[in-house]
């Protein structure tokens, strides 16, 4: 698969560990990722480019998640989202004001993709086997 086939995704987290591990990781699964550590920086790289799928992190340095997650519902093609948070017990209802297509525990990059692969499938969406 060539580089112009694979699915443009676009992590978001200011913890620069957990960028790079979820870079690599999502690079080996065949996207054409992009990263941003900051709110401003995302939509920046949103504003720039056209994206499949957002990996957006709940906390972000300087722009609230809330902010860029409005930013990208204003565009006529919406990337899929999902939110990354570190609360074992939250509850996507938790985050019903944000409207993300999905919510993720961070438990590790291994775990984050397993649990993007089972909510893109459930949807319907975008297939990490085969991006």
């Amino acid at each position: 698969m060539n580089k112009a086939e694979r699915k443009r995704m676009l992590i978001v987290d200011d913890n620069e560990d957990d960028l790079i591990r979820l870079e690599s990781l999502f690079e080996t699964l065949g996207y054409d990722t992009t990263t941003a550590w900051s709110g401003q920086e995302a939509l920046e790289r949103l504003e720039s480019k056209d994206f499949d799928v957002v990996l957006l992190d709940e906390f972000l340095p300087d722009v609230r998640s809330e902010t860029v997650l409005r930013a990208i519902r204003r565009f006529t093609v919406q990337p899929w989202v999902a939110l990354l948070h570190n609360n074992p017990g939250l509850e996507r209802s938790a985050f019903s004001s944000l409207n993300p297509d999905c919510s993720i525990r961070k438990n590790g990059v291994g775990a984050v993709a397993d649990a993007l692969e089972q909510c893109l499938s459930h949807a319907g969406a975008l297939a990490l086997q085969n991006p």
